[in-house]
C-alpha cells in the first residue's frame, strides 16, 4: 500500500470510520502477528499483545499524526508491549 493510501486511511481512522481501521488491520495483522511472535514464543500471548495494540490504535486514533507512517507507529507500539509483557514474567 503507498503512503497517500495510508495517509488517507489514518485520516479516515481519525474520523471514526471503521472501515478504514479494518483496512488497517488487514494491511498489518500479519507483519505485528509475525514481529511479536519473533519476542514472546508464544502463540496465546501473541493474539493478545496484537488485540491489544489494535484497541489502543482505535482509542489512540485522534492522537496519530496522518503524516507520519503509521507502519512505524504499530511497530513501534507492538515492540513496548511486547517488552512490557516480557519483563512482567
Amino acid at each position: 500500500m503507498d503512503s497517500c493510501s495510508l495517509i488517507e486511511l489514518v485520516r479516515r481512522l481519525r474520523s471514526d470510520d471503521v472501515k478504514a481501521f479494518n483496512t488497517l488491520y488487514y494491511e498489518y495483522h500479519y507483519a505485528l502477528y509475525s514481529n511479536i511472535f519473533k519476542l514472546c514464543k508464544d502463540v496465546d500471548v501473541t493474539q493478545d499483545l496484537v488485540q491489544d495494540v489494535f484497541i489502543t490504535l482505535w482509542e489512540k486514533r485522534f492522537t496519530i499524526d496522518p503524516n507520519q507512517l503509521v507502519s512505524n507507529w504499530f511497530f513501534t507500539v507492538s515492540y513496548n508491549k511486547s517488552i512490557n509483557y516480557l519483563k512482567k514474567t
